[in-house]
């Protein structure tokens, strides 16, 4: 499987609302492979004859936690899941659950969920914890995404 070059972010916090990030950030540019992330998965949507590539991370076989700004004001019939390279099959969207407070740099959430099980990922991200526990233990995480 063809990996794809994206940037990997070490964070101080959570991926659950972006007002979280700090300056405090550490950058860290690299190549991402499935074998190390078997949960990251990349969507492409068409908006109004454009490509919009974006990532998300699985975290059920049926549902996909990403960014609202990638799925802002699309329907769920623009986006198609792919793992891997976008030559292969992809799946489609069923629905879409973006945040309810969602405006730009807040509450930059939505969950996909897809219209059938055949990307066949067998791992998913863990998503659990208390954002004081972030803060206290020293925990990091990674943001998986593309670059502008």
């Amino acid at each position: 499987m063809q990996a794809l070059k994206i940037v990997l972010i070490s964070v101080c916090v959570a991926l659950i609302e972006s007002s979280w990030f700090s300056s405090d950030c550490d950058n860290v540019e690299g190549e991402f492979t499935y074998e190390k992330f078997p949960y990251i998965v990349v969507f492409k949507g068409n908006v109004d004859g454009k490509l919009r590539l974006c990532t998300g991370t699985m975290i059920t076989e049926w549902f996909v936690l990403t960014v609202a700004h990638c799925t802002a004001g699309l329907q769920a019939s623009n986006f198609t899941i792919y793992r891997g390279d976008l030559k292969g099959g992809g799946v489609s969207v069923e629905k879409v659950f973006q945040h309810e407070l969602y405006v730009p740099y807040e509450n930059d959430l939505s969950i996909l969920k897809l219209k059938d099980l055949s990307l066949n990922v067998k791992e998913f991200a863990k998503i659990y914890g208390d954002i004081s526990d972030l803060g206290e233990k020293g925990l990091t995480c990674s943001i998986i995404g593309f670059s502008r």
